[in-house]
């Protein structure tokens, strides 16, 4: 245990800042099992004197503190409250110990880690019942922790809070402040664990200036539309759905059934719009005004509206500019939105439609969809 402790110790004299911190955290371990140990079968030399650790865990401590006050933290956001969530997240991480910078503006070059977060926010409409005076809004944050010195994201989330408030703007903020302290306790969470593992320590990586630019959750006046150009490339090819499954009615590789229905609260028109899976309970008509009546099966409830398609899982002819596409929002990974995973996340989870941008990234498996990156094993496209 000394020998362990000499090792960190003097790893961390030549280490840089995250590197320094992630040694001390293991020296300051190690002194405290040996302490530990110690107490319960005492350690002595060949003669049966005591022996006393050759460090200080005091002197240690101290040292680990302060390598901790060195460490520069930034958090970046971008979309609509951003000055709320970075408010809230700031308080939080400080409350953990951490000194964090608040890049409302700025080069995040000079920063040891950086937490990005891009936030989007969903109008829910009224509540029912006996909350039909509320008005619901969900915050949607996607982010990334990431070490600037090699480049590299050591965490990423993919948080949502539903708010209710009388005042639709409060909702909103609730719901994003909410999302901060959630995620300020994962990411605070990960740097610690990854320091301690020695993961963050400086090493091989990409380098290079680091910020969090328009990412997929930003809102749609962020995000850069991409370059309308005709495909640079057949689609990659996809694997056959799967035979239906046992039951009725079939599902097809998204887990969606014949009879569902995608529903929305307005039609597309630039930008895009949030989709939910719905079943029909009651078919338009003249004493309904067109509109019909579905339970949505992620808000668990009924719905009335005139804005609903059925869809089929989109193939290669269909992944062309212009194209109006559904994508799966639920599966965000390596950057990009890709296809759901299992029933569970795919039936009640978040759609979104829009209109293919860009399909020159397409020989790597992705298209722009309104700005966004997607996959083509996340998108459908609707049916007649």
């Amino acid at each position: 245990m000394d020998n362990k402790a000499g090792k960190y110790l003097q790893a961390a004299q030549g280490a840089d800042k995250l590197g320094r911190v992630g040694q001390l955290a293991r020296a300051l371990e190690a002194i405290v099992t040996r302490e530990a140990t110690n107490g319960e079968l005492r350690i002595v030399d060949p003669d049966g004197v005591g022996v006393t650790g050759p460090y200080s865990h005091a002197d240690v401590a101290a040292a680990l503190e302060g390598a901790q006050d060195a460490l520069s933290i930034g958090v970046q956001a971008l979309g609509r409250y951003e000055d709320d969530f970075r408010g809230a997240f700031i308080q939080a991480l400080t409350k953990r110990g951490y000194k964090v910078t608040d890049l409302a503006e700025g080069d995040p070059g000079s920063l040891d880690v950086l937490i990005c977060a891009n936030i989007r926010i969903e109008d829910e409409g009224k509540g029912l019942g006996d909350a039909a005076h509320l008005a619901f809004a969900r915050a949607v944050v996607l982010g990334e922790v990431k070490n600037v010195a090699q480049g590299k994201v050591i965490a990423a989330f993919d948080e949502r809070k539903r708010e209710g408030h009388r005042n639709l703007d409060e909702a909103e903020r609730k719901a994003v402040r909410g999302l901060a302290t959630i995620i300020s306790n994962k990411a605070g969470a990960k740097i610690d664990s990854a320091m301690k593992a020695g993961t963050l320590s400086a090493g091989s990586g990409s380098g290079g200036k680091v910020s969090c630019g328009p990412g997929p959750a930003a809102d749609a006046g962020q995000r850069k539309s991409g370059t309308a150009s005709p495909p640079a490339a057949e689609a990659p090819a996809r694997p056959s759905s799967p035979p239906p499954r046992a039951g009725t009615p079939a599902e097809d590789a998204h887990w969606v059934q014949p009879d569902d229905f995608f529903i929305a609260d307005r039609p597309l028109g630039s930008g895009y719009i949030s989709l939910s899976l719905a079943k029909m309970v009651q078919e338009p008509g003249g004493s309904t005004k067109g509109e019909a009546e579905f339970f949505s099966l992620a808000r668990s409830a009924n719905v009335w509206t005139r804005h609903f398609w059925r869809s089929r899982i989109a193939d290669g002819a269909d992944l062309r500019v212009g194209a109006v596409v559904i994508c799966y929002e639920g599966g965000h990974r390596d950057g990009a939105y890709r296809g759901p995973q299992d029933k569970s996340s795919a039936r009640p989870g978040a759609w979104f439609m829009g209109r293919i941008t860009d399909t020159s990234d397409l020989y790597k498996g992705l298209v722009q969809v309104s700005g966004y990156q997607c996959a083509p094993d996340a998108l459908r496209v609707p049916a007649e």
